[in-house]
C-alpha cells in the first residue's frame, strides 16, 4: 500500500481520521450551538457547519502534507497565518452575504464590533483545530508504535518458530528416511529437496494434499518404524485444499518415531475420522519411557503456535496423553462452508 507520510500512515487511515474529525466537529457544534440545531432543519445546520468543516479539512490537508514531505514543523506557522488572514473575508461573505440571499440567516446584519467577534471565532477555530490535529497525531502515533511492537513480536515468533525447522530436525528426518538403505535413491533426494525448499521459506503454507503426499513418502522410507494408516478413503475432497503450515505433519511423525519404542509390534497410528462436517486426523504413538524423558517438548509447542492463527479458519490442534502410555495428536478441520 502506498505510504502517505513518513509515519507510514496509509491513505485509508487518513481518510478514516478525516471522517472521524468531521463527526467530532459536527458533534461539538451541535452541543455548543444547540439553538441553531433546534431552530433549523438538519440540512440548514450543515450549512452552518460548512465553514468549520471546510476550515478543518484545509488544516488537515496542510498539516499532513507538511508531515508527508518531512518539512520543518515550524513551517506550520506559515499556512496557519495565511489561513487566519484569508478565512476572515471568506467566512464573512459566506455567513453575512451568500446565505442571507437564500433566506438563511444565522446572525443579525453586520454591525460595528462584529469584526472582533468574527476574528475571535476564527482564532478559536484555529486553536481547536490545532489541538485536535495534535491529539489525533499523538493517538495514531501511539497506535502505530503498538502495531510496530506487535509486528516485531511476530517477527521474533517467526524466528522462534523457524527453529522448529532446524538442522537437528533435518538430520533426524534424514536418519528416518535412510536408515536401513544401502544408498540414497532419487525419491529420497526429491523428498529432501522439498523439505529444504520449505525450510528456506518462513511461515510457508501448503495444501494438506501436498503435505500428506510427502508425509506418506516419509512413512514409506522409514523402514525402521511400523506405521498404520487408516481412513484416508473417507477424507472429503474439500479438505485436501485446506492450507496447513509446511512440514508440521512430518514433525509429528518425526516426534512419534523419536519417542516411541523401536518395536515393529508397536506401530504408529495415523487415523482419519469423519463426523458430519468435521474431519479429525489422529496420530497415536506409544511413549517410550527412556525417549520421552529426554524430550523437551519445544518442537510440539512451536508447531502448536504455528496452528494458532488457523483457529479462525476452523482448524484446531490438541495434544493429550492417554493412560500415561499413548501420546495423541488431534488435528481437527471443520467445513466452514457447511456452516454458512
Amino acid at each position: 500500500m502506498k505510504v502517505f507520510s513518513f509515519q507510514s500512515v496509509s491513505f485509508g487511515n487518513l481518510y478514516v481520521r478525516w471522517l472521524t474529525g468531521i463527526f467530532i466537529w459536527l458533534l461539538v457544534l451541535g452541543l455548543f450551538d444547540l439553538d441553531v440545531l433546534s431552530q433549523h432543519p438538519v440540512s440548514i445546520f450543515f450549512l452552518y457547519a460548512t465553514p468549520y468543516l471546510f476550515y478543518y479539512t484545509v488544516c488537515f490537508l496542510v498539516f499532513h502534507n507538511i508531515w508527508r514531505h518531512g518539512y520543518k514543523k515550524w513551517l506550520l506557522l506559515l499556512p496557519c497565518a495565511l489561513l487566519l488572514l484569508g478565512v476572515y473575508d471568506i467566512v464573512k461573505s459566506y455567513l453575512y452575504v451568500l446565505l442571507p440571499r437564500y433566506d438563511v440567516v444565522f446572525f443579525f446584519p453586520w454591525k460595528e464590533g462584529d469584526e472582533v467577534k468574527l476574528t475571535r471565532k476564527i482564532v478559536r477555530g484555529l486553536f481547536m483545530v490545532t489541538i485536535y490535529l495534535s491529539v489525533d497525531n499523538l493517538i495514531w502515533r501511539i497506535k502505530r508504535e503498538k502495531a510496530e511492537i506487535q509486528r516485531l513480536h511476530r517477527r521474533l515468533d517467526d524466528v522462534s518458530n523457524s527453529q522448529l525447522l532446524s538442522g537437528h530436525f533435518l538430520r533426524r528426518l534424514f536418519d528416518m528416511a535412510t536408515q536401513g538403505k544401502i544408498a540414497v535413491d532419487l525419491s529420497v533426494l526429491d523428498f529432501f529437496q522439498y523439505v529444504i525448499n520449505k525450510m528456506a521459506q518462513r511461515n510457508t503454507m501448503v495444501s494438506l494434499e501436498e503435505e500428506w503426499r510427502y508425509l506418506r513418502q516419509l512413512v514409506s522410507m522409514s523402514v525402521h518404524r511400523s506405521f498404520v494408516i487408516k481412513g484416508t478413503e473417507q477424507v472429503p475432497d474439500w479438505l485436501w485444499n485446506r492450507s496447513v503450515p509446511a512440514l508440521t505433519l512430518m514433525t509429528w511423525i518425526e516426534n512419534a518415531a523419536e519417542y516411541s519404542p523401536a518395536r515393529q509390534s508397536e506401530p504408529i497410528l495415523l487415523e482419519w475420522c469423519v463426523c458430519g462436517d468435521e474431519v479429525l486426523l489422529r496420530i497415536v504413538n506409544r511413549m517410550d519411557s527412556m525417549g520421552s524423558s529426554s524430550g523437551t517438548g519445544r518442537g510440539l509447542e512451536l508447531v502448536n503456535r504455528l496452528y494458532q492463527p488457523l483457529r479462525q479458519r476452523h482448524c484446531s490442534l490438541h495434544y493429550r496423553i492417554v493412560d500415561g502410555t499413548y501420546f495423541v495428536v488431534e488435528l481437527k478441520f471443520e467445513n466452514s462452508y457447511a456452516k454458512v
